[in-house]
């Protein structure tokens, strides 16, 4: 797992995990759904509904959801913004 799907997400941009082996089943990410595929199969469905049968309305409120709080309080793609104000540049 790296931050590239979940900065994709908090970006707005549909992501997902792909676990093949099922290592990390059970797992803090697998606990958000349709977010860790585990199988070919799944991955290929997964795939499938968000390109194509997921609107980016339901996929925002997906975000809203399961992504908002404890991944990312904001989602809005402007953390580094943030971070440099904070750091005063």
């Amino acid at each position: 797992f790296t931050s590239v799907s979940i900065e994709a997400m908090i970006g707005g941009v549909k992501a997902l995990y792909f676990d093949p082996y099922g290592k990390y089943r059970g797992g803090y990410y697998d606990r958000m759904p349709g977010l860790v595929a585990h199988s070919y199969q799944e991955l290929k469905n997964r795939v499938v509904t968000l390109l194509y049968e997921t609107t980016p309305e339901e996929y925002r409120r997906y975000l809203e959801t399961y992504i908002k709080g404890d991944t990312d309080p904001f989602l809005d793609g402007e953390a580094i913004t943030r971070f440099r104000i904070l750091l005063g540049k």
